[in-house]
């Protein structure tokens, strides 16, 4: 069995202030199934009051996950209440709450001003699934490639491992995640079948769940979802929710529902964050 040991990317992930777009994955070997991962996400005071949920799971993260075949499923977003929580004080907090959250394959802690990410390597389906990473909202590039390195820890990469693979003529690094070597995006495509509880689509899923419009999955409250808006684009559908009026917007009560302190205990205030926005493609089809 792999060691399971928390790997800190304070210093890692310089490469990822000057990407400038997704890196592109298309000669992956992968298996064709999709993966599911259920999640808790866990936010600071901080990102309370300033952001949205849509910049939590932006766009640039889904394009990431979707091109490994992974959609994530954000089961709720609760508020914590802590200073520089640490990666054992999470872990030891999920632990002694399980019976109160929902059921989850992964707990994330988004923290306000940390640019930097923790998790365990191969922590996914295990007491150890949980990671931190910093929240950039005005860096929403450097924000999901910190996010994808840490989900790559939690599947099992370190940051020496070495796999071979091919990618023919091509100037671009080959098939690398940033801060891992060549090859690790094929390393973590040949994880992934290895970890049981991603495998099949939720099931029951609690009534907290969040529409994420472009994960590739079908939330409660969507009437289609067909993945992330670049995925639309290559396939001819556009949209722009900033200057067409007439698509349609979906709405969520306030997301944050659960106020937590780190001993368990509900705090007496109540946050009231705004909405999230989701396209259906079908409206657009029809227009």
């Amino acid at each position: 069995v792999p060691a399971i040991k928390p790997i800190s990317d304070d210093h890692e992930l310089v490469n990822a202030h000057t990407l400038r777009s997704i890196p592109k994955w298309s000669q992956v070997k992968a298996d064709g199934k999709p993966r599911y991962v259920e999640t808790l996400i866990f936010i600071d005071s901080e990102v309370v009051i300033c952001n949205q949920s849509f910049l939590i799971v932006n766009s640039q993260l889904l394009q990431y996950v979707e091109q490994i075949n992974t959609r994530i499923v954000i089961l709720d977003i609760m508020e914590i209440v802590g200073y520089n929580i640490t990666l054992e004080q999470l872990s030891h907090y999920r632990a002694e709450n399980m019976n109160h959250l929902p059921e989850h394959d992964l707990a994330v802690l988004i923290r306000y001003g940390y640019e930097g990410g923790i998790a365990y390597v191969n922590g996914i389906c295990t007491q150890s699934a949980v990671g931190i990473t910093g929240f950039l909202p005005d860096s929403p590039l450097e924000y999901a490639a910190i996010f994808f390195h840490e989900l790559a820890h939690l599947f099992g990469l370190t940051h020496d491992t070495d796999t071979e693979c091919f990618c023919g003529n091509t100037e671009e690094p080959c098939l690398k995640i940033d801060g891992f070597n060549e090859c690790s995006v094929q390393t973590l495509v040949d994880r992934l079948p290895m970890h049981e509880c991603i495998q099949k689509p939720p099931v029951n899923l609690p009534n907290t769940v969040l529409p994420i419009c472009g994960n590739h999955y079908l939330e409660p409250g969507e009437e289609c979802d067909c993945g992330p808006e670049n995925r639309l684009i290559n396939t001819g559908f556009m949209f722009n929710s900033q200057t067409d009026p007439e698509i349609p917007i979906w709405k969520t009560p306030p997301y944050i529902k659960n106020q937590k302190t780190l001993d368990g205990e509900k705090d007496s205030q109540s946050s009231d964050v705004s909405t999230i926005f989701c396209f259906f493609l079908s409206d657009l089809l029809e227009n």
